[in-house]
């Protein structure tokens, strides 16, 4: 991945650049050269952002027209990454304006600004007919920038992205240091395609700023990208017997020559850690 390819130095909009995946994306690009728009609505939670190079916080509500246009004016290329994963009520609602509203939005202003290129962070599954309004809405999103006329575009589709500080994994890690005896994770025939934070970023970055054979205008599913590392029964089993051997050890007399603290202390900082997970 060379991110300093095309485009290297031009100006670049990142929408949902605070969050977990866009905080990282958005300093992948500041160290390759881009000069960086990152629109909040609390900057206070973004002050980490600022020590970056060529980055500029603007407090800004993106579900505004006029706002959108200002912001996307003069940009090289645009990234969405806005997406919530729980809404208030649920009749659907909140996911419609937080995705597909908004994603229509800003087709729309980046084809009157004549910005070349839109990068779309998606979802796997999503579809206008899907089981769930989160995947109705990402697809309904999809819909809104595939009927653009003039912008190029590319939408990424990762599952479950994990990594350091994520909502998915670590919750896991939480429940297990609150709950010895339980077992939070999925069941073993439960199917992921989960997908590291640091390849989704390598991603973007290769789709807003390089223009390769199947990166410029279409869908990157990950399912088949990461078909090697998916959760098969065995993976999963083997993941819950270790898991299990462990909760227990830090209960039942540990091993000749380890005392629990020992035994704590490796199950925080290399057992967890070494299957994704980050114990607090």
């Amino acid at each position: 991945m060379n991110a300093q390819s095309a485009n290297a130095g031009g100006t670049i909009c990142v929408l949902g650049g605070t969050g977990f995946l866009g905080s990282q994306v958005v300093a992948h690009l500041a160290a390759a050269g881009h000069r960086l728009r990152l629109p909040t609505r609390d900057p206070a939670r973004a002050r980490h952002l600022t020590v970056l190079p060529n980055a500029r916080l603007l407090w800004a509500d993106v579900h505004d027209p006029d706002t959108l246009a200002r912001l996307v004016a003069g940009c090289d290329r645009v990234i969405n990454l806005v997406g919530i994963l729980n809404e208030a009520g649920y009749d659907g609602s909140g996911f419609r304006h937080a995705h597909a509203e908004l994603t229509a939005k800003l087709v729309r202003a980046c084809e009157t600004a004549g910005v070349p290129k839109l990068v779309q962070v998606s979802a796997l599954n999503a579809n206008v007919n899907g089981p769930s309004h989160y995947l109705r809405s990402k697809g309904q999103a999809e819909a809104a920038i595939a009927s653009a006329q003039s912008l190029r575009w590319t939408i990424l589709q990762p599952s479950v992205i994990f990594g350091p500080g994520d909502s998915f994994l670590n919750r896991f890690a939480g429940l297990l240091g609150q709950l010895p005896l339980a077992l939070p994770l999925a069941c073993p025939n439960a199917r992921f395609a989960p997908v590291h934070r640091d390849d989704v970023v390598a991603a973007v970055a290769l789709a807003a700023t390089a223009s390769p054979a199947g990166l410029d205008v279409g869908r990157v599913a990950w399912a088949p990208l990461v078909r090697m590392t998916r959760w098969d029964e065995h993976a999963a089993r083997e993941c819950i017997r270790v898991i299990m051997s462990f909760q227990l050890a830090l209960l039942l007399t540990p091993e000749p020559g380890a005392t629990t603290e020992q035994t704590r202390t490796y199950l925080e900082r290399r057992l967890l850690p070494a299957i994704g997970l980050v114990r607090r």
